[in-house]
């Protein structure tokens, strides 16, 4: 990946008129022009002005690189403006399974309380054009999960998108990056579980099975993607923490990995899916250990009301990490029958592909 580095040695120019760079002043005029990139026109709009400082035209930066396919990151300690663009290389990554769609030059960058961050990238589709949603799950080097960020679009096959989207919290210490991919309008495939037998002997309620464990490259080292299939027949919703142990065909440990904390469903039968990381490379292990740990339960409301029951969704309802309409949307529920664990309000608590959720209805 090649970089271009701008330093800047000048204080931020900010454009009112007139600007001001130190103690020195400069004037600034607005210069409206039309923009062409290869033939296509970009005009910028009234929040990205074109100036003219003694007869020298300026475009912003970070608009004209973005419209160019590359993304622009900024390094508050050093003042570094860093230029990321896609080459012969190519995008790097991809979802464990399906390689038609590539990512690359991520950039995060949070708010100023850090409660969000702006994630922006490139994208680009080698299969047909279609409605593609996107989900990027950020890990520390410890391999805890960070948060997501998510993007939903129609792509058009061979295309290069270079887009923004938002993650709760401050995502930019990240150290590897994951990526899950769904198609818009397209039949959902179930791979049917195998054999799920590992299990904690002191919580044999729990079984995780099909477990495969994927080398990844992360920004300062070597991490371990690790899929599988859960199930849970426990009496009722609890939270735990789930930590898998990797050994070589000695009884080594080679790595660990924690599944994300989250109130696991107890729905008669349920088997979901998971994703993990850990830091290092155990992706050829010999066996596996499982080791469950309750945690207190802190994270549902006062007041709700225990629930385990099916109800039917007759609409299109989007649901939330907590009963907050406020939040992001996890996703969005098809007409359907769905296992209810609780009641707050309007709200109802299950368990999807994302974990504990909310939804609201009427």
């Amino acid at each position: 990946m090649k970089n271009w580095f701008i330093f800047l040695s000048c204080a931020i120019l900010v454009f009112a008129g007139t600007t001001a760079v130190a103690s020195d002043s400069l004037q600034a005029l607005l210069f409206p022009v039309n923009i062409q990139l290869n033939g296509e026109a970009k005009q910028p709009d009234d929040s990205h002005p074109v100036v003219n400082i003694n007869g020298e035209t300026y475009v912003p930066l970070r608009y004209l690189s973005e419209q160019m396919g590359a993304t622009v990151g900024w390094k508050e300690d050093t003042k570094t403006i860093s230029i990321d663009y896609v080459t012969d290389e190519g995008l790097p990554l991809t979802n464990t399974w399906n390689h038609s769609i590539r990512a690359g030059n991520l950039k995060a960058v949070p708010n100023e309380d850090k409660t969000k961050t702006r994630v922006t990238g490139q994208f680009q589709n080698m299969s047909s054009e279609l409605g593609i949603g996107l989900i990027l799950n950020f890990y520390s080097n410890k391999g805890e999960k960070m948060g997501t960020a998510s993007y939903n679009a129609t792509m058009k096959s061979g295309e290069i998108n270079t887009v923004q989207m938002e993650g709760e919290g401050d995502l930019s210490n990240y150290a590897v990056v994951t990526m899950d991919v769904w198609y818009k309008h397209a039949p959902s495939y179930a791979i049917p579980p195998g054999e799920l037998n590992v299990k904690d002997e002191h919580m044999p309620d729990i079984a995780l099975g099909d477990i495969g464990a994927f080398r990844y490259s992360g920004r300062d080292g070597v991490y371990t993607q690790v899929l599988g299939h859960l199930s849970n027949q426990l009496p009722r919703p609890g939270n735990y923490k789930l930590t898998l142990q990797f050994m070589d065909g000695n009884g080594v440990l080679l790595g660990t990995t924690t599944l994300p904390q989250r109130h696991w469903s107890n729905a008669p039968g349920g088997i979901g899916g998971f994703e993990a990381v850990g830091p290092g490379d155990f992706s050829k292990y010999a066996s596996v250990k499982l080791q469950v740990t309750p945690l207190p339960d802190t994270d549902l409301p006062i007041g709700m009301k225990e629930l385990n029951e099916q109800i039917t969704v007759t609409k299109e309802t989007s649901f939330y990490a907590k009963p907050d309409d406020g939040l992001p949307v996890l996703g969005k529920i098809s007409p359907q029958s769905i296992h209810i664990f609780g009641k707050w309000n309007d709200w109802y608590y299950f368990e999807s592909w994302a974990g504990s959720s909310w939804m609201k209805l009427q």
